[in-house]
Parts: structure tokens; C-alpha cells; sequence
């Protein structure tokens, strides 16, 4: 009678430890610290937080329209206008990044977001100072709205297109941490967009009394050139230092990129012969005892 064949065990995929267990933790941290030491990740970091910071002063808008003397209604239908633009600027924004990383892979969406950083440049100053300025019965909501679309659809790409980014320098295992660091972060400094155009709306620009009903004419046009002023000023200037990091990311992203991806191929093969490791010793003990 044939005797049944030994099956050489299945190799067991190496142990996870829980990050709750102290030495989970400082494994994940160490890890984590890795991640912040590449040069890249430190420029998308620096950009984030400076390039935060417009999308929270922008919230402004609403009452430098009101300002200017349009309705409720109407202040309300810009912002809405433009937010839609930002919706589909965002689905233009990544189908355009995956164009430009698949023809160029080094530099691709980096580009992408340079363009969209200097589109907005021009833009804002065309929102802010190019348009004509809205007079009793003809606040020229059209041509508002229009540039807010236009906007929203243009300024848009960084977001997604980032993401992309970070998924090439981080790895995989650490993706949902560092992400959680980079937007608590962003969120974090962010927040200080909207109080900074208040701020120097006041201090730099002349911005007095308030906003409320009661005011007269010749005091709103004042503190609409004030608070427009101070919006463009804290759009420009974040918008400038964003796209001086995307420039230097043209030469850190492509040499991060490649050493990321050895050390994810060295990892892999080390997995690869842990697995093995089993198997050969099944087989010396089948030959031992034939």
C-alpha cells in the first residue's frame, strides 16, 4: 500500500504586530520618521500648508460681495458657482495629471500643478482688480460669476493630483497615517487663512466699521477695496511660494520616487526569502529521513 505523500508545509506570511503594543508603535513611528526625512515629502508638506491657506481665506468672498452691493442671493449664487467649478476643475485636474505622469513620469503632475498655480495668479487679480466695479442696478453678476467658474475650474488640480504624489513616496503600509498627518496639518494652519485677511484688511488696508446693514455707500466701497485687497494679497502670495516648491520638486521627486521604489523591491525579495526559508528546511528533513 502507497503511503501518503508528505505536502511541504505552506510558508505563514510574517507576523504583524499590533501598532496598540508598544513595540508596534515605535515601529510605526520610526517608519513614519523615514517617510518625513524624504525631501520631497517635506516640499509637498510646506506646500500644503502654505497652499491651504487661500482655500480658507476664501471663504472671505461672501461678504466682499456684499460689499461690492450684491444681494444675499446673489453673493450666495457666486460661491455656489464657484464651488461647482472646483468640482469639475478637480475631475479635469487628475484626468490631466494622469496624462502628463504617463508621458512624463518624473515630473507629469508636478507640472500639472505648476499650471494650475499660474493660471490662478492671473485670475485672481482679474476677480479682485479687472472687473468692473458693480454700481446700483447692475452689479454685472454675470461677469462674476463667469470668472468664479472659470476659476473653480482652473485652480482646482493641485488637490488630486497630490494625492497621486503622495502615493508614490509613501508606502503602502503607511499611506492612511501620513495621510492623516499631512491634512490634520494642512487643516491646522489653514484655518488661520480666513483671520489673516481680516487682519490685514484692518492693519495694512484701512478696513473699518462692519459689514452689517446700516452702512452707507461710500464706507462699503472703502472696505470692499480694503478687504479685496487683503484677499488678493493672502491668495497671491501663498499661491507664489507653492509654486517656487513645485519648481524644486521637478529635481527631488524623480531621484525620491526611484530610491522609494528600490527599497520596496529590496523589501519585497527580503519577504520573498523568509518565505523560502521553510520550504528548504521541509526538504532537508524529507532527505534525512529517505
Amino acid at each position: 500500500m502507497q503511503g501518503r505523500r508528505s505536502v511541504p508545509p505552506r510558508p505563514q506570511p510574517p507576523a504583524i504586530i499590533p501598532v496598540c503594543s508598544s513595540s508596534g508603535f515605535r515601529s510605526v513611528m520610526s517608519e513614519v520618521r523615514l517617510v518625513l526625512g524624504i525631501r520631497s515629502f517635506q516640499v509637498m508638506i510646506l506646500q500644503g500648508v502654505v497652499g491651504s491657506i487661500p482655500w480658507q481665506a476664501m471663504v472671505m468672498f461672501t461678504v466682499w460681495f456684499q460689499l461690492l452691493g450684491f444681494s444675499d442671493l446673489q453673493a450666495s449664487s457666486c460661491m455656489a458657482i464657484f464651488g461647482l467649478g472646483c468640482a469639475v476643475g478637480s475631475l479635469i485636474g487628475g484626468h490631466i495629471g494622469d496624462v502628463m505622469a504617463a508621458r512624463y513620469p518624473g515630473s507629469g503632475r508636478v507640472f500639472a500643478n505648476q499650471v494650475s498655480v499660474v493660471l490662478g495668479l492671473p485670475l485672481s487679480v482679474l476677480l479682485i482688480k479687472g472687473l468692473p466695479q458693480p454700481v446700483a442696478g447692475d452689479p454685472h453678476f454675470g461677469a462674476y460669476a463667469g470668472v468664479l467658474l472659470l476659476m473653480g475650474l482652473l485652480v482646482s488640480w493641485c488637490g488630486c493630483n497630490n494625492s497621486a504624489l503622495f502615493a508614490d513616496l509613501v508606502p503602502e503600509q503607511l499611506r492612511s497615517t501620513i495621510y492623516a498627518f499631512d491634512r490634520s496639518f494642512e487643516g491646522a494652519i489653514g484655518a488661520f487663512g480666513a483671520p489673516l485677511v481680516g487682519l490685514t484688511a484692518e492693519r495694512c488696508f484701512g478696513f473699518s466699521g462692519t459689514v452689517g446693514a446700516g452702512r452707507d455707500d461710500a464706507e462699503s466701497a472703502r472696505n470692499a477695496r480694503a478687504l479685496g485687497d487683503a484677499l488678493l494679497v493672502m491668495l497671491a502670495l501663498p499661491w507664489l511660494v507653492c509654486l517656487l516648491a513645485f519648481t524644486g520638486m521637478h529635481w527631488t521627486y524623480p531621484r525620491d520616487c526611484a530610491a522609494v521604489h528600490r527599497a520596496a523591491r529590496r523589501a519585497a525579495s527580503e519577504m520573498d526569502l523568509a518565505a523560502l526559508v521553510p520550504l528548504e528546511h521541509a526538504s532537508r528533513r524529507r532527505r534525512v529521513r529517505s
